[in-house]
């Protein structure tokens, strides 16, 4: 525990859908390789648990179910700001930034452009918008600044197979 107060702690507040949490993961790939050895926590629902439960990058995973009750989100709300993180990120617009980091609000106000429309991509968005002087490594900074048009290798093969098509 003594090493704890003194590491680097991080909180990603992240999505309880699965797919989402699949699009989070980049989210979660960049900050453990920006900050390798702060403790990591991450909120997720239960839906998304069998995604993080092995991961070496997370040291703590908190299920959103076991605090269904109004009670029970007040017992997290109490339970996140003893753990007092250093960088909260926060993927799905939950009130807890405010309680935990309440001078730097605005931050997690902020919505994505709407250019971005690929989930991952606005996840990777609000890392940036919500850490200050985060910078993504150069193969994600395309894909959030670009407005969803990074993926255009994806387009590229999708035209492709498109142009195949009709010959078949």
């Amino acid at each position: 525990m003594s090493d704890l107060l003194t590491q680097q702690r991080i909180l990603i507040i992240g999505p309880s859908n699965i797919g989402d949490a699949i699009l989070a993961g980049d989210v979660i790939d960049a900050v453990s390789t920006r900050y390798p050895h702060a403790h990591l926590t991450l909120v997720i629902g239960e839906r998304a648990k069998p995604l993080f439960v092995d991961d070496p990058r997370i040291q703590t995973l908190v299920e959103t179910e076991q605090f269904d009750s109004p009670l029970g989100r007040l017992k997290l709300a109490l339970i996140l700001w003893r753990y007092h993180p250093h960088i909260v990120v926060d993927l799905r617009h939950t009130l807890y930034p405010l309680l935990l980091k309440p001078f730097a609000g605005w931050r997690y106000v902020r919505q994505p452009p709407k250019q971005i429309s690929h989930m991952r991509d606005r996840h990777l968005w609000k890392l940036q918008a919500q850490v200050p002087g985060f910078h993504l490594p150069r193969s994600q900074r395309t894909r959030a600044t670009a407005g969803g048009k990074g993926s255009g290798v994806l387009m590229s093969m999708i035209t492709q197979i498109v142009s195949v098509i009709p010959q078949i």
